[in-house]
């Protein structure tokens, strides 16, 4: 499970065996449903939405899985010898997860020849981390002297905590041995927790033709001579605060964060589960149902003043009903039921993220309401995959005094509607007063539409952003760079397995732009530097955050308050018994495999490579660490998420980072995932296995010394939209209060700046939405200062 915990997935035996056709059409629904599904929330298909195929069809979705075998014979066939070779590390990963001495396993790995680079003169880096360089100069060791150097690592204290191995390329064997290279992170630390080191970078194995008794090829050569080692001596600035029970037949999703009753302190929101913990101060909590006439389902929600009393409502959103809106009272309670908004024209299928704010300048927030459409649904794929629009329509609704109406055609958001979104947030992005609206959406990748001041808004996507595309999960913003302008990071998909069939040269050539757009997709996180106007570009300092996983959620925070903004990137998609990862699968077949439309036998197609999967106990990018990228001035990041002991190694979801306990340092909240041995009785259940999720809080307890200052925004106006800005020591400080940017969470209307050494600040300002401008002089730090006023 989690990492940062020392604890282990569950292990889920499955039954094999040979099922017959019949048999595999009707467990479908449910293998679908939950496995892959599930963790979306999309409406679990009944029976007669699936009817049994006839024997026509199964003859029919036969031939694809023939036709399918074929191609991995003739175009495939290098990168299934890829999987054949690095079927060696994966063995290795596994055991090291699996093993309480990973030195022993270590130690026993068959190779013939290791080579280790010297390390150069070390480099102080920010928080106390030293980075060396590897060199490839280095000594060629046996098996027996890489085993006594173990032992000696051993002796001295040091734990191997966690590891990846990821297969980057790989040479087919030709005129010569095969060659691979392997992407690599060691996660170790002594006993005492205290020292900590990272290892990462790439190892180059060159292979015989020899296998071990596993059947895995043996290394004749293995080159780590291209490794950075990241080392840390002192305690963790995190600790655990708090781990909720585990939920298993709800998501906890969304996860929303705010002050509801006007106290300072925020309040935590499981909007999934119908809960809300109470802030007592001191990282104390009250739990309470949330709303006092829930609706059966929550899949979407925001928190804002809908109504304009100066009191927080929540607009929520679930399967098969319209948007419900609650009113909170002044203690921050929903007590009433809700009112339903049937401006949508029909019932919501799979509400995923709402985004508020004031978009025409009257006074009310509006609100837009995105929906997520899951890839294999009853045998669609979204079409095209790099630019999907056939989901499930996007509203918005424009909120008239209360009263709400769709306004997406008039407004200009109708011709990408369709977007598979995940995340999006009305947010001014080229500074000119008015709430402009970014979208995120997985197979298609970031859109930004631009407002003309009156709520019309026109698409720029092609002017603002040199490059879109992405398998879009979320995104948050700040100033990265230290130039005073606002910045972007779209979090995505990093696929070792597509660069390596681009290495390869490999793909249909009766799908020509599914290979151009392949590596743009899979590419990875992207941060876009604010530039003129609305331009937003990437640049070298992108690359430092591309690679972190499967990506999900993202906070940006300044852990050690020094100034500048440090990211924290939630990872891992789902992680069964083994490494062994369904990826391969995804980029050689199902790309291609079907349409927009639902189809029986592509559906019977999917879901007999996904039961072919699962019962190989076979993840999907599983075991990938979360990672915490910190700011080195503007200039660069590093990532030692595991020096601060929050490199969680469970499959994480939501994130948001917030000041809990109002001490000026910023805490985590990250939802976690995972399978299980579940009881039959269990609805969620099917063989055996299930998904459930808990709330893992974690405490920033970075040494005090350094300066910072808070602002709370509360009162009449809604907070949403809102631009805060902080002058201190020559230098402007940037935060954004919006909704919607973390994947299925919301963020607080409060917000931390880091000062460094600097006692000074020479004003804060506050640029609320609809022109008003709020100023405070020489402000005093260390505190929270609350601007605009209740009632």
């Amino acid at each position: 499970m989690c990492g940062l915990m020392n604890t282990k997935h569950d292990k889920i035996s499955w039954a094999s065996g040979r099922r017959g056709w019949l048999l595999l059409v009707a467990a479908v629904v449910l293998i679908v449903a939950v496995l892959f599904l599930w963790r979306c929330k999309v409406p679990i298909p009944q029976v007669s939405e699936v009817k049994k195929a006839s024997l026509s069809e199964t003859t029919n979705a036969h031939r694809v899985l023939e036709e399918r075998k074929e191609l991995d014979q003739t175009v495939w066939k290098d990168e299934i010898l890829a999987q054949q070779y690095e079927r060696t590390f994966i063995r290795l990963w596994d055991d090291l997860r699996a093993t309480d001495d990973p030195f022993a396993v270590l130690a026993t790995f068959k190779f013939d020849k290791l080579k280790i680079g010297k390390p150069n003169n070390p480099e102080k880096l920010e928080d106390g981390i030293t980075r060396w360089h590897i060199s490839k100069i280095g000594q060629e060791r046996n098996m027996e002297e890489w085993a006594a150097s173990l032992n000696e690592y051993k002796n001295q204290g040091w734990h191997i905590v966690q590891t990846e191995w990821h297969h980057r390329r790989f040479e087919p064997p030709a005129e010569g041995p095969a060659r691979s290279s392997f992407n690599v992170i060691l996660h170790v630390r002594k006993k005492d927790a205290r020292h900590r080191v990272i290892i990462d970078g790439m190892i180059h194995v060159t292979w015989t033709d020899r296998k071990d008794g596993h059947g895995n090829f043996i290394p004749k050569m293995i080159d780590a001579g291209l490794m950075d080692i990241y080392e840390r001596d002192s305690f963790s600035p995190f600790k655990v605060a708090q781990i909720l029970p585990w939920w298993t037949e709800h998501s906890l999703h969304p996860l929303l964060v705010y002050d509801l009753n006007g106290d300072g302190l925020d309040e935590i929101v499981l909007a999934g589960v119908n809960r809300v913990y109470w802030n007592k101060g001191g990282m104390m909590f009250s739990e309470d149902l949330l709303l006092a006439t829930p609706p059966p389902d929550i899949r979407g929600a925001v928190l804002g003043d809908f109504t304009g009393d100066g009191w927080v409502d929540i607009l929520a959103g679930g399967q098969g009903s319209y948007p419900l809106l609650y009113e909170g009272d002044e203690q921050g309670r929903f007590l009433y039921p809700p009112k339903e908004i049937r401006a949508t024209g029909h019932t919501l299928t799979n509400p995923q993220c709402i985004t508020a704010g004031d978009i025409d300048g009257d006074g009310d927030i509006d609100a837009w309401v995105t929906q997520y459409k899951q890839l294999y649904h009853l045998g669609q794929m979204p079409t095209p995959y790099y630019d999907a629009n056939d989901g499930f329509a996007s509203y918005l609704l424009i909120n008239d005094n209360g009263t709400f109406r769709d306004g997406t055609e008039e407004a200009g958001l109708a011709t990408k509607r369709f977007r598979r979104t995940y995340s999006s947030s009305f947010i001014d992005l080229d500074e000119d007063g008015d709430l402009d609206l970014l979208v995120v959406s997985d197979f298609s990748g970031a859109d930004v539409y631009l407002n003309d001041g009156e709520g019309r808004f026109t698409d720029v996507t092609g002017e603002a952003l040199d490059e879109g595309a992405a398998f879009g999960m979320s995104y948050t913003s700040g100033d990265f760079n230290l130039d005073g302008r606002l910045d972007l990071y779209v979090v995505g998909m990093t696929s070792t397995t597509a660069q390596r069939l681009h290495q390869l040269g490999l793909g249909r050539i009766d799908f020509p732009k599914h290979q151009d757009m392949r590596m743009k997709m899979a590419y990875g996180n992207r941060l876009y530097l604010g530039g003129p106007g609305h331009a937003f570009r990437q640049s070298p300092l992108s690359r430092d955050v591309v690679h972190a996983g499967w990506s999900w959620g993202a906070a940006n925070l300044d852990v050690d308050l020094d100034g500048d903004s440090d990211i924290y990137v939630t990872n891992g998609h789902v992680s069964r018994e083994s490494a062994t990862d369904y990826c391969s699968v995804f980029w050689r077949h199902d790309i291609y495999t079907g349409s927009s439309q639902t189809d029986e036998q592509i559906n019977h197609v999917f879901q007999t490579s996904i039961q072919d999967a699962t019962q190989r106990g076979m993840s999907w990018n599983g075991f990938e660490h979360n990672k915490l990228f910190i700011n080195q001035g503007g200039k660069g990041f590093v990532e030692a998420a595991f020096l601060m002991g929050i490199a969680l190694e469970d499959d994480c979801r939501a994130v948001v980072a917030t000041d809990l306990d109002a001490d000026g340092r910023t805490d985590l909240l990250v939802v976690s995932s995972e399978l299980f041995a579940a009881p039959i009785k269990l609805s969620s259940s099917v063989n055996g296995e299930a998904f459930r999720e808990r709330l893992i809080v974690l405490r920033n307890i970075w040494p005090k010394g350094q300066h910072w200052i808070g602002i709370r925004l509360a009162g009449q106006r809604s907070p949403l939209g809102a631009r805060i800005i902080v002058s201190s020591n020559g230098r402007k400080y940037l935060h954004h209060v919006v909704s919607g940017d973390s994947f299925q969470a919301q963020h607080p209307a409060a917000k931390v700046f880091g000062l460094g050494e600097h006692e000074k600040v020479d004003y804060i300002e506050v640029r609320w939405p609809g022109g008003v401008i709020e100023r405070v002089e020489n402000p005093k730090v260390d505190r929270y200062h609350a601007l605009g006023t209740r009632g």
